[in-house]
């Protein structure tokens, strides 16, 4: 992997701070959408729709 990044020029830092940004943006997301369905986090979704969430989430990355 540091080959890759070497070779495409990539700041190892930059590429890290970027993805936890990411990161932190996707699950603010999914936290929303928990909040708007006046649902409890604990034991009430299942992991089918909090992985939904999450790709939810994702579209907005683009």
């Amino acid at each position: 992997m540091i080959n890759i990044g070497r070779y495409y020029e990539i700041n190892p830092e930059t590429a890290l701070i970027r993805t936890n940004h990411k990161f932190v943006q996707r699950f603010q997301f999914v936290e929303q959408q928990v909040k708007e369905s006046n649902r409890e986090w604990g034991g009430t979704f299942s992991l089918a729709e909090l992985d939904r969430f999450w790709e939810q989430a994702k579209q907005f990355d683009r």
